[in-house]
C-alpha cells in the first residue's frame, strides 16, 4: 500500500501539471488571437478627404497620368475593398478619389478620350479611372477588377 500511495501522488501531480500547462497554451494561443484581431486597422473614407476630388474637376487635374477611385458608401463592393484601397490611395501621389453623388452618370458603354463631365459616365461602384494628359485612357470596374489591380501595382503588397 505504501508503494502505491507515492505512485498515485506522483500521477496525480503529472496531470496537475499538464492541466496547467493546456490551460496556459490556451491562454497564450486566445491572447495571440485577440491580439492580432485587434491590430487589424478598419479604414473609414473620411481619412481620404485631401484626395476628393469633385466629378466635374476629375478631368482636369495638373498632371500628366494620375488615377480616380469612384466609390459610394452604400456600396457592398465599396466596403469590401475598403481596407485595401484606402491605404493604396494614401500612400500614391497619382491617386485620387471621387464619392458618389448626384452628378455621376452610369452608362453601359464606357468611352475614353477627352473628358466631358456632361457626358462622362462610369459602369457603377468601384470603378478606377486612369486620365493621361487630361484623356480618359482606361477604366477598371467592378470589385474584383479593383482589387486585382491593387494587387498587381508593385506599391501594394
Amino acid at each position: 500500500m505504501r508503494k502505491i500511495l507515492p505512485i498515485v501522488f506522483l500521477s496525480s501531480l503529472t496531470l496537475l501539471s499538464c492541466n496547467k500547462k493546456v490551460i496556459s497554451t490556451t491562454e497564450i494561443i486566445t491572447s495571440q488571437i485577440s491580439q492580432s484581431q485587434s491590430d487589424i486597422i478598419n479604414y473609414e473614407y473620411e481619412i481620404l478627404a485631401e484626395k476628393m476630388v469633385y466629378w466635374e474637376d476629375v478631368g482636369s487635374l495638373p498632371f500628366e497620368k494620375y488615377f480616380v477611385y469612384f466609390y459610394s458608401r452604400t456600396c457592398a463592393h465599396c466596403a469590401r475593398l475598403k481596407n485595401s484601397v484606402i491605404p493604396f490611395i494614401l500612400s500614391r501621389d497619382d491617386f485620387y478619389c471621387c464619392e458618389s453623388s448626384k452628378e455621376h452618370r452610369f452608362c453601359g458603354n464606357l468611352k475614353t478620350g477627352d473628358f466631358n463631365p456632361q457626358t462622362f459616365c462610369i459602369l457603377g461602384y468601384p470603378t478606377i479611372v486612369e486620365i493621361e494628359f487630361g484623356l480618359v485612357s482606361r477604366f477598371i470596374t467592378g470589385e474584383d477588377e479593383v482589387f486585382k489591380f491593387l494587387k498587381q501595382n508593385t506599391l501594394y503588397k
